[in-house]
């Protein structure tokens, strides 16, 4: 439905606080979307649960872009962060997360989920790693989760 914008809230800060990952495999379904909102959880599948993400601070970025195919408008969504270091076990755990299809909740400073990757459309993990040319780089990984949607990610309410 078309409508006026509503009105700017007092706090609108800018950035994110963390993200919640699980593999796309274990989700069971998904509650319906009612005016971008879902207020129900998931329904995952039995022992599954969210996995803590990490991004360097003021890292952690969300772009959703609209895209106008002969289709209709498709929605670009990119998850990227950076992680520092090279430690074999979170080298380990990167190439594992290479190529899996996930859902994210991104949550901002307001403490507002978004859910990211739902009602299959899921992401898909890719991580770069750079070691930096000058002794004072930092070396790590910056990584993007991205794919696109048919609809905006919707507020995460549970």
């Amino acid at each position: 439905m078309i409508s006026s914008f509503p009105p700017k809230k007092l706090y609108n800060p800018g950035g994110l606080l963390g993200f919640k990952f699980i593999p796309f495999n274990q989700v069971v379904s998904y509650p319906e979307i009612v005016d971008s909102v879902i207020n129900k959880q998931l329904a995952l599948t039995y022992g599954s649960s969210w996995l803590t993400g990490y991004s360097t601070a003021q890292t952690l970025n969300f772009d959703e872009e609209c895209i106008q195919t002969e289709n209709g408008p498709t929605y670009l969504q990119t998850i990227s962060g950076y992680v520092p270091g090279d430690r074999p076990e979170l080298i380990a755990l990167l190439q594992a997360l290479e190529g899996i299809e996930m859902v994210v909740q991104v949550m901002d400073p307001r403490g507002q989920n978004r859910l990211v990757g739902s009602h299959g459309y899921p992401l898909v993990f890719k991580a770069v790693y750079k070691s930096g040319t000058n002794r004072p780089d930092a070396r790590g990984f910056s990584y993007t989760i991205s794919n696109t949607s048919i609809f905006r990610a919707p507020v995460y309410k549970t």
